[in-house]
């Protein structure tokens, strides 16, 4: 898998809240900011092929479940994602993130998170506590056990969950990619 996660730390309540909100003025604001970027989608698009103007529009008008999932809505979400307060923190290879994971998991940070991680599951400010919590309480006989490039990678990690977990509304939030 050549995937990798965009990673946001935002406003996770105000970005779910707003799928299937029927928030037509979002979806305008949204239109004046990316209209070029709609054309120049639709026109790279195959004849009924879902493009980033209809899978935004989905995600905001339509209720969540209701329509099949393409690659478009990634792009959508991400789309969506950008228009609340946060910031993009970086793009986290699939690979890599597998490899964080499997370091969470050597230093007894619970599964659910490892697992949470490699899939691009939003973290709530809570999560990001619990899992940093945990990373502290992590013995040096379980780091020694952690390559050292991948205790780099969960250490830069950890100071964004760190920067969520200190604030009351803020989370870790990822828009998957697969390339």
């Amino acid at each position: 898998m050549n995937g990798f996660v965009r990673v946001c730390l935002t406003d996770i309540d105000r970005v779910f809240g707003s799928i299937g909100s029927r928030d037509e003025e979002l979806l305008e604001r949204i239109v004046v900011r990316h209209r070029d970027d709609f054309v120049a989608d639709a026109a790279e698009r195959a004849a009924g092929e879902v493009g980033e103007f209809d899978a935004v529009r989905m995600l905001l008008l339509e209720d969540p479940g209701t329509y099949r999932w393409a690659d478009a809505h990634n792009s959508a979400f991400e789309t969506i994602m950008g228009m609340f307060d946060g910031r993009w923190l970086v793009d986290v290879e699939h690979g890599r993130l597998e490899q964080i994971g499997e370091g969470f998991a050597s230093l007894g940070v619970d599964a659910i998170y490892a697992n949470d991680l490699t899939c691009g599951t939003p973290w709530a400010n809570e999560d990001c506590r619990q899992a940093w919590w945990q990373w502290r309480a992590a013995t040096p006989e379980q780091r020694a056990e952690v390559e050292p490039e991948v205790l780099v990678a969960i250490d830069e990690w950890m100071r964004w969950l760190h920067e969520a977990a200190s604030t009351s509304h803020l989370g870790l939030l990822g828009a998957l990619w697969w390339g």
